[in-house]
């Protein structure tokens, strides 16, 4: 397991790896820009890429650790510096990141695609609602579901479903010439959850999980009540 920066009354550059085995921590290096709000995703051939979050300000430079040789280097930069987003790596090896914010609040409706091999970013159109703090799952067809989120606000209603254009798992009626973001269905309790969770505070109450069998795990505390709230929808009938 690979830590990476963060804020200890200051913002850290500093990263380490966890032996699970002998459970011990050793340091993996600094990255170039100390960061926290940030990802970091682990990518088809074994390194880990971070990209952006808050350094006195949103940030749209990325990094790549390579474990093999403990070093981390400068990777693309984003089109658009944010923090608060995700970071989801997709069945073509390719990272999505998702929505987040400028630093300052102001939430995006933007996403962009990096591909690790030409080390670049581009645009991969927009969530219907701008949003941060959610979550983001690659789901078992390929697409990615974005979950709830903030935005002046808990969004209660947010089930969005990307799919990647020229994938077999595609809906016939919509454009095949791009990535496109999608309504999903909002029903029942995985709705009357969403509203009721706080995702936005630094404790990072919300989480959503793809289970073995093909539904997705969401789990999150109550912001008004100290208890936990869990649901599971199956995405595959549309319903919780």
């Amino acid at each position: 397991m690979l830590v990476t920066g963060g804020d200890d009354n200051g913002l850290l550059g500093s990263t380490e790896t966890y032996d699970a085995p002998n459970a011990t921590w050793t340091a993996a290096g600094s990255l170039g820009t100390a960061r926290w709000g940030h990802t970091a995703t682990l990518l088809a051939n074994g390194q880990v890429l971070v990209v952006g979050g808050d350094s006195s300000g949103a940030l749209a430079s990325c990094e790549r650790f390579d474990p093999v040789g403990g070093t981390w280097t400068a990777a693309g930069a984003l089109a658009t510096g944010r923090t608060g987003h995700t970071a989801t790596r997709l069945g073509n090896g390719r990272v999505l990141a998702v929505g987040g914010e400028d630093g300052s609040g102001t939430a995006y409706a933007s996403t962009e695609l990096y591909d690790p091999t030409a080390d670049t970013w581009t645009a991969s159109g927009s969530l219907g609602t701008a949003r941060r703090f959610h979550t983001t799952t690659l789901l078992g067809n390929g697409r990615v579901l974005a979950v709830a989120g903030e935005n002046a606000g808990v969004l209660a209603t947010n089930l969005l479903l990307f799919r990647v254009a020229r994938t077999r798992l595609q809906f016939h009626l919509l454009p095949a010439t791009a990535p496109v973001w999608l309504w999903a269905a909002t029903v029942g309790l995985l709705v009357h959850l969403a509203a009721r969770i706080h995702p936005c505070t630094s404790s990072g109450l919300l989480a959503a999980y793809l289970l073995a069998g093909g539904s997705l795990y969401v789990a999150g505390v109550a912001a008004l009540a100290p208890r936990e709230l869990r649901q599971v929808w199956d995405w595959v009938r549309g319903k919780a």
